[in-house]
């Protein structure tokens, strides 16, 4: 085995601290990745949230109007259930 103060010695321990590190950075990132995946998850639930509440609510709230209520309704229903993830003007 080589002597502690050996350049071969030095050379295979900043390997190993490099592997390490490098385990850790690995591990770190998967864990922001579920992350991420999980908040565009957490979003998607939300925007689906935000159309039916905003369907309710035009159901609830008298209109002048009630063809375009009701017209307004069905798009709503139709984008969060045809088109998650993406946002509805409204």
């Amino acid at each position: 085995m080589p002597e502690p103060r050996s350049l071969d010695f030095r050379l295979v321990q900043r390997i190993c601290d490099l592997q390490q590190a490098l385990d850790q950075a690995l591990d770190s990132l998967e864990n922001l990745q579920i992350r991420v995946a999980t908040q565009h998850l957490v979003e998607s639930q939300l925007i689906k949230t935000e159309h039916f509440a905003n369907a309710q609510q035009q159901v609830i709230t008298p209109s002048a109007n009630p063809a375009q209520a009701q017209a307004a309704v069905a798009a709503a229903a139709f984008a969060s259930v045809c088109q998650p993830g993406r946002a509805v003007d409204g």
